[in-house]
């Protein structure tokens, strides 16, 4: 939620990627989006998020460099 209001704040839009959608799925949403930065929270994700950007970088389909992978976990 913090990272939701924050984005929204500095003029971002999120895209829900879900736990079920595959690395491929991710990269394709991920690009079709325009996505600059992934934030992920859970070790998949993160794994999901790098697959994709590692993707975008190969196949060279978008302007400007692939997307960062950000990890974010909260204590608990």
């Amino acid at each position: 939620a913090v990272t939701d209001l924050a984005v929204q704040l500095i003029g971002g839009v999120t895209v829900a990627l879900y736990p079920t959608v595959p690395a491929d799925g991710v990269a394709y949403i991920v690009r079709d989006s325009g996505a600059r930065v992934l934030v992920a929270s859970t070790g998949l994700q993160r794994r999901k998020a790098e697959a994709a950007a590692a993707e975008i970088a190969a196949d060279g389909a978008v302007d400007g460099p692939p997307p960062v992978v950000v990890s974010m976990s909260t204590p608990g």
